[in-house]
């Protein structure tokens, strides 16, 4: 029965990409089912690309017949057929039909923003000092370095003393 499906691949896509319906076509042609027929071709570009003009077809044709739909049976009906296409178009050839869904991100960041941002940052730390207390902020930033004598640290804090160096010897 395979052997049948690859004889009669050109007339099967043929009706295929016309929209008519699998089975009916193997019915046609005296198979049972259509398992055979997909079973040959499934991997085959020229059947996948016949399925997808096919389902086009299909819902063209749902679309005339809900355009010339005349009472309300029919016209239900025929919503309803339209909306079984479209559902299957969306499933099977969603590239194609289905719906689009995508997300871009870009980050950009050049060093001069980044260097500004960590700058404001840095200056929004800075504390501003007033001229009488600046010699008492320099004593105690000074205080445990070593750079300065007990001496001088016991001093007015409105006076810096000259900072004692180690012995060089």
């Amino acid at each position: 029965m395979a052997a049948l499906a690859l004889i009669h691949k050109p007339e099967i896509l043929a009706q295929i990409a016309q929209g008519k319906r699998l089975t009916d076509i193997a019915h046609a042609l005296g198979y049972k089912d259509h398992s055979a027929i997909v079973h040959r071709l499934r991997d085959d570009p020229a059947y996948l690309q016949a399925r997808e003009i096919g389902a086009e077809a299909r819902l063209d044709q749902r679309e005339a017949d809900l355009e010339t739909a005349s009472d309300s049976v029919t016209i239900a009906r025929a919503r309803e057929l339209m909306s079984q296409a479209r559902w299957r178009c969306e499933r099977e050839f969603p590239h194609r039909w289905g719906a689009k869904q995508s997300v871009d991100v870009s980050v950009s960041v050049r060093v001069e923003e980044r260097l500004e941002r960590d700058l404001g940052s840095l200056l929004g730390r800075v504390i501003d000092v007033a001229p009488e207390q600046q010699n008492t902020h320099q004593i105690s930033a000074l205080e445990g370095t070593g750079v300065m004598s007990n001496d001088a640290l016991s001093q007015d804090s409105n006076t810096l003393a000259e900072p004692t160096l180690p012995d060089e010897g």
